[in-house]
């Protein structure tokens, strides 16, 4: 079965972040990755996508990556995504 990417972009998005992440998290498909892009954010973002990374490590066929960086908005940050 293929790997399936997920690009989620996030800014200053704090409230909305983890019901956002919980959604795809809880897919049943076998090899999901996520790729967070997260263009700098200083609203706690950053702290709340390191907590979702920890909470699901080690589970199996789920990874995340991300990167927090300022960007252009959210095409820059999509094709950042993208690009991997």
């Amino acid at each position: 079965m293929l790997k399936v990417s997920v690009i989620m972009t996030t800014h200053n998005s704090k409230e909305s972040f983890l019901p956002g992440f919980a959604s795809i998290a809880e897919q049943d498909y076998p090899d999901l990755e996520v790729v967070i892009i997260d263009g700098a954010s200083t609203d706690g973002t950053a702290e709340l996508i390191r907590k979702a990374e920890r909470a699901s490590a080690g589970r199996a066929g789920f990874t995340v990556r991300w990167i927090s960086e300022p960007d252009g908005g959210i095409y820059e940050a999509m094709n950042k995504g993208i690009a991997g």
